[in-house]
């Protein structure tokens, strides 16, 4: 469908963030080694659902590894959801669904929501995992640790977790992606 010149990805490490709202699912990817970047978009605005799926066949490919924070528990679950789903005609609502369910999932029920490593189809390398901040006694979020590393720029997310984003906030939300 695309040529794999399209997005001149090389074997590496990519780091990924998505923002997932009732009606607008952003996720945005940077190769470590090259520093190029990538975003696509499935909202009421445009519909990269196919461009998407292509990008983590040529991800496989190339023998990429994803890297995020809390991406197993989360990130990882959705993206594996639209690629399941990327010829049903899924939505942006059913992603906002889906992402909901992994998040109001406790206890057992959270594990049906997992993707088992055997499952991936690009491997995974969960930092909130392998600096155990997924241990009850040492849980910290994204937002702390940046603000303990001194970083440049600490932000929140720019909107409620639940808000209809009009067109101009969808734009506010890549750019705080």
């Amino acid at each position: 469908m695309y040529p794999d010149f399209y997005f001149g990805l090389t074997p590496g490490d990519i780091v990924y963030d998505e923002e997932t709202f009732p009606n607008a699912f952003t996720v945005g990817f940077l190769h470590r080694g090259t520093g190029r970047q990538w975003q696509f978009e499935i909202s009421f605005r445009r519909n990269d659902t196919q461009l998407l799926c292509y990008f983590i066949e040529v991800m496989k490919e190339q023998r990429c590894r994803m890297i995020g924070f809390n991406n197993i528990g989360f990130d990882y679950s959705v993206l594996h959801f639209i690629y399941q789903n990327r010829h049903a005609g899924i939505s942006v609502g059913d992603i906002y669904n889906k992402a909901m369910a992994i998040i109001e999932a406790h206890g057992p029920a959270r594990f049906s929501h997992m993707v088992w490593e055997s499952d991936w189809l690009v491997p995974q390398i969960d930092l909130y995992k392998i600096h155990h901040f997924d241990n009850v006694s040492k849980a910290t979020s994204l937002k702390v640790l940046e603000f303990n590393m001194r970083m440049e720029s600490v932000e929140d997310l720019p909107f409620d977790v639940g808000t209809v984003l009009t067109s101009e906030q969808v734009d506010t939300l890549i750019d705080y992606m």
